[in-house]
Protein backbone atom coordinates (compact mmCIF):
# COMPACT_ATOMS: atom_id res chain seq x y z
CA UNK A 1 0.00 0.00 0.00
CA UNK A 2 1.49 3.59 -0.85
CA UNK A 3 2.15 5.32 1.75
CA UNK A 4 0.31 9.15 1.64
CA UNK A 5 2.30 11.87 2.82
CA UNK A 6 1.39 14.81 4.78
CA UNK A 7 0.72 17.85 2.82
CA UNK A 8 2.38 20.99 4.14
CA UNK A 9 -1.05 22.58 6.01
CA UNK A 10 -1.43 18.99 7.86
CA UNK A 11 1.97 18.89 8.95
CA UNK A 12 1.44 22.51 10.58
CA UNK A 13 -1.45 21.49 11.90
CA UNK A 14 0.09 18.73 13.92
CA UNK A 15 3.05 20.26 15.18
CA UNK A 16 0.69 23.19 16.57
CA UNK A 17 -1.35 20.07 18.27
CA UNK A 18 2.27 18.30 19.29
CA UNK A 19 3.31 21.43 21.35
CA UNK A 20 0.01 21.69 22.95
CA UNK A 21 0.03 17.61 23.92
CA UNK A 22 2.85 15.26 22.64
CA UNK A 23 0.74 12.02 23.80
CA UNK A 24 -3.08 12.86 22.71
CA UNK A 25 -6.18 10.36 23.59
CA UNK A 26 -8.04 8.89 20.88
CA UNK A 27 -10.96 11.41 21.61
CA UNK A 28 -8.33 14.12 20.37
CA UNK A 29 -6.64 12.19 17.93
CA UNK A 30 -10.13 11.49 16.01
CA UNK A 31 -10.76 15.25 16.07
CA UNK A 32 -7.84 16.06 14.30
CA UNK A 33 -8.44 13.26 12.15
CA UNK A 34 -12.01 15.09 10.86
CA UNK A 35 -10.03 18.33 11.09
CA UNK A 36 -7.23 17.33 8.40
CA UNK A 37 -8.89 14.65 6.74
CA UNK A 38 -6.52 12.56 7.85
CA UNK A 39 -6.62 8.60 8.98
CA UNK A 40 -6.72 8.38 13.16
CA UNK A 41 -4.01 5.93 12.51
CA UNK A 42 -2.56 7.48 10.60
CA UNK A 43 -1.60 10.69 12.94
CA UNK A 44 -1.24 7.96 16.26
CA UNK A 45 1.96 6.71 14.18
CA UNK A 46 2.81 10.37 13.47
CA UNK A 47 2.66 11.43 17.36
CA UNK A 48 4.82 8.32 18.10
CA UNK A 49 7.30 8.84 14.90
CA UNK A 50 7.55 13.28 16.65
CA UNK A 51 7.82 11.79 19.83
CA UNK A 52 10.73 9.85 18.89
CA UNK A 53 12.15 12.11 17.03
CA UNK A 54 12.41 14.75 20.04
CA UNK A 55 14.10 11.96 22.05
CA UNK A 56 16.76 11.62 19.19
CA UNK A 57 17.22 15.24 19.40
CA UNK A 58 17.47 15.43 22.87
CA UNK A 59 19.96 12.59 22.94
CA UNK A 60 21.96 14.01 20.09
CA UNK A 61 22.10 17.71 21.87
CA UNK A 62 23.39 16.37 24.72
CA UNK A 63 25.87 14.65 23.10
CA UNK A 64 26.59 17.44 20.73
CA UNK A 65 26.95 19.59 23.85
CA UNK A 66 29.43 17.34 25.65
CA UNK A 67 31.77 17.39 22.52
CA UNK A 68 31.71 21.27 21.97
CA UNK A 69 32.10 21.37 26.48
CA UNK A 70 35.20 18.91 25.60
CA UNK A 71 36.37 20.61 22.70
CA UNK A 72 36.00 24.09 24.28
CA UNK A 73 38.39 22.93 27.18
CA UNK A 74 40.89 22.40 24.86
CA UNK A 75 40.72 25.34 22.75
CA UNK A 76 41.26 29.43 23.27
CA UNK A 77 37.92 30.64 23.96
CA UNK A 78 35.96 32.12 21.16
CA UNK A 79 34.23 35.57 21.08
CA UNK A 80 31.15 36.02 23.61
CA UNK A 81 28.03 36.34 21.81
CA UNK A 82 27.25 39.62 20.74
CA UNK A 83 23.55 40.83 20.15
CA UNK A 84 21.58 41.46 16.57
CA UNK A 85 24.03 44.54 15.63
CA UNK A 86 23.17 47.59 12.73
CA UNK A 87 24.93 44.95 9.88
CA UNK A 88 22.28 42.33 10.50
CA UNK A 89 19.31 42.03 8.62
CA UNK A 90 16.74 39.38 9.86
CA UNK A 91 14.71 37.39 7.11
CA UNK A 92 11.07 36.29 7.43
CA UNK A 93 11.47 32.46 8.21
CA UNK A 94 8.46 30.59 8.95
CA UNK A 95 10.21 27.04 7.79
CA UNK A 96 13.97 26.35 7.01
CA UNK A 97 14.56 23.60 4.60
CA UNK A 98 17.89 21.89 3.49
CA UNK A 99 17.82 18.27 1.97
CA UNK A 100 14.60 16.57 3.80
CA UNK A 101 15.33 18.17 7.31
CA UNK A 102 13.00 21.11 7.99
CA UNK A 103 12.93 23.50 10.74
CA UNK A 104 9.47 24.96 11.92
CA UNK A 105 9.02 28.72 13.76
CA UNK A 106 7.40 27.94 16.62
CA UNK A 107 7.93 30.64 18.51
CA UNK A 108 9.59 34.09 17.83
CA UNK A 109 13.23 32.91 18.12
CA UNK A 110 13.22 29.08 17.43
CA UNK A 111 14.14 30.17 14.24
CA UNK A 112 16.43 33.05 12.95
CA UNK A 113 17.33 33.49 9.60
CA UNK A 114 19.61 36.52 8.68
CA UNK A 115 22.55 38.09 6.74
CA UNK A 116 25.61 39.96 8.15
CA UNK A 117 26.51 42.78 5.73
CA UNK A 118 29.80 43.48 7.58
CA UNK A 119 31.02 39.74 8.27
CA UNK A 120 29.75 38.96 4.76
CA UNK A 121 28.24 35.78 6.08
CA UNK A 122 24.21 34.21 6.09
CA UNK A 123 23.74 32.73 9.51
CA UNK A 124 21.00 30.12 10.16
CA UNK A 125 19.99 30.15 14.22
CA UNK A 126 18.31 27.48 15.93
CA UNK A 127 16.71 27.14 19.27
CA UNK A 128 15.66 23.44 20.56
CA UNK A 129 14.48 23.89 24.10
CA UNK A 130 17.25 25.54 26.20
CA UNK A 131 19.85 24.88 23.62
CA UNK A 132 21.13 27.28 20.56
CA UNK A 133 22.17 25.63 17.35
CA UNK A 134 24.01 28.05 14.40
CA UNK A 135 25.62 27.35 10.76
CA UNK A 136 26.88 29.82 8.28
CA UNK A 137 28.34 29.98 4.95
CA UNK A 138 30.20 33.22 3.58
CA UNK A 139 28.48 35.20 0.60
CA UNK A 140 31.06 33.82 -2.10
CA UNK A 141 29.63 30.30 -0.87
CA UNK A 142 26.23 31.32 -2.46
CA UNK A 143 26.19 29.87 -5.84
CA UNK A 144 22.87 31.18 -6.56
CA UNK A 145 19.60 32.99 -4.79
CA UNK A 146 16.35 32.87 -6.14
CA UNK A 147 13.02 34.51 -4.99
CA UNK A 148 9.95 32.67 -5.87
CA UNK A 149 6.38 33.91 -4.86
CA UNK A 150 4.03 30.83 -3.43
CA UNK A 151 1.09 32.41 -3.27
CA UNK A 152 -0.14 35.91 -2.65
CA UNK A 153 1.02 35.93 1.59
CA UNK A 154 3.58 33.76 1.13
CA UNK A 155 7.39 33.48 -0.67
CA UNK A 156 10.62 31.66 -0.67
CA UNK A 157 13.99 32.32 -1.44
CA UNK A 158 16.28 29.23 -2.60
CA UNK A 159 19.65 29.30 -2.06
CA UNK A 160 22.48 27.00 -3.56
CA UNK A 161 25.74 26.69 -1.96
CA UNK A 162 29.11 25.24 -3.04
CA UNK A 163 30.56 24.08 0.39
CA UNK A 164 29.65 22.50 3.42
CA UNK A 165 28.71 25.46 6.63
CA UNK A 166 29.92 25.84 9.56
CA UNK A 167 28.18 24.29 12.19
CA UNK A 168 28.28 25.41 15.86
CA UNK A 169 26.54 25.54 19.18
CA UNK A 170 26.05 27.67 22.37
CA UNK A 171 28.07 26.75 25.67
CA UNK A 172 28.31 28.20 28.83
CA UNK A 173 32.25 28.79 29.63
CA UNK A 174 32.50 30.32 33.03
CA UNK A 175 28.61 31.53 33.43
CA UNK A 176 29.19 33.40 29.85
CA UNK A 177 27.06 31.61 26.88
CA UNK A 178 29.59 31.52 23.75
CA UNK A 179 29.94 29.47 20.35
CA UNK A 180 31.93 27.13 19.70
CA UNK A 181 31.95 24.51 16.53
CA UNK A 182 30.14 21.35 16.77
CA UNK A 183 29.42 18.63 14.43
CA UNK A 184 26.04 18.81 11.43
CA UNK A 185 23.13 19.18 13.95
CA UNK A 186 20.47 18.46 10.88
CA UNK A 187 19.01 15.50 11.19
CA UNK A 188 21.15 12.64 8.98
CA UNK A 189 23.64 14.98 8.45
CA UNK A 190 21.87 16.75 5.68
CA UNK A 191 23.41 20.30 5.88
CA UNK A 192 26.65 18.12 4.72
CA UNK A 193 25.47 16.55 1.66
CA UNK A 194 23.23 18.76 0.58
CA UNK A 195 23.57 22.53 -0.83
CA UNK A 196 20.27 23.86 -1.49
CA UNK A 197 18.70 25.92 1.35
CA UNK A 198 15.39 26.72 1.25
CA UNK A 199 13.26 29.58 3.24
CA UNK A 200 9.74 30.62 3.46
CA UNK A 201 8.20 33.43 4.94
CA UNK A 202 5.65 35.94 4.43
CA UNK A 203 6.79 37.50 1.02
CA UNK A 204 6.45 40.97 1.64
CA UNK A 205 9.61 40.97 3.93
CA UNK A 206 11.14 38.78 2.01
Amino acid sequence: KKRTRATPEQLAILEDAFMTNTSPNSKVREALAERIKMSERSIQIWFQNRRAKVKLMQKRTHLLQQEAISRQSMSAPTTPNAPLTDGIHLFSCDTLGVGTWRRMAITKNDLLCYFNLSEKKMSWQITDNSSRFKMEFPFSAAASIEYKAMDAIFGQIIIDINQVPEFSMEVKVGGNPIWTACRDFTEGKQASRFFRHVIRGHAQPL
